[in-house]
């Protein structure tokens, strides 16, 4: 059975993996890389064009953002852009994504979908990490409004 692991590392200095994977600080990064290789990517040119939101969408579905045309988080749920999970499950694959950035779920038979904690959408995953994402979500959206509050806090049972 094939495959694919996509990792998305976000605002990473990979000048600055490889130094300190060539010394030896970081040995997992060091057999990715040698293993696997990484590609380098472009997009944006304009530094306000260059944020994690906007990069992502990108990303997710190889359009620029004058193609894509998202700029805020949440944007991607009003268009109907079509992310890379969406083809890989057209082709009949299974696929799971846990906190893709500006990412809208409309997967039918993911293993599992667990938005960012910025994007209102669909949540498939077992109650546990439901619950998870929800005190996430929370805390993320009280700490932006500087305040952090219990309601948000999950029980974990066996």
């Amino acid at each position: 059975m094939s495959r694919l692991l996509l990792l998305e590392l976000n605002e990473l200095n990979f000048e600055m993996i490889e130094r300190y994977a060539a010394q030896g600080r970081l040995p997992t990064f060091a057999r990715l890389i040698q293993r696997h290789g990484y590609t380098p990517t472009t997009s944006e040119s304009r530094p306000e064009d260059i944020e994690p939101w906007i990069q992502w969408v990108s990303a997710h579905t190889g359009k620029s953002l004058a193609e894509h045309g998202v700029r805020r988080l949440g944007d991607i749920l009003q268009t109907d852009e079509v992310q890379i999970w969406e083809r890989l499950e057209d082709q009949g694959l299974t696929v799971g994504a846990f906190s893709p950035m500006n990412a809208k779920h409309r997967m039918r038979r993911p293993a599992f979908f667990v938005p960012d904690p910025w994007t209102d959408t669909a949540v498939s995953a077992p109650p546990l990490v439901r619950r998870l994402h929800r005190a996430i979500r929370q805390a993320v959206g009280d700490n932006a409004e500087a305040k952090i509050t219990a309601t948000g806090s999950i029980a974990c049972r066996p």
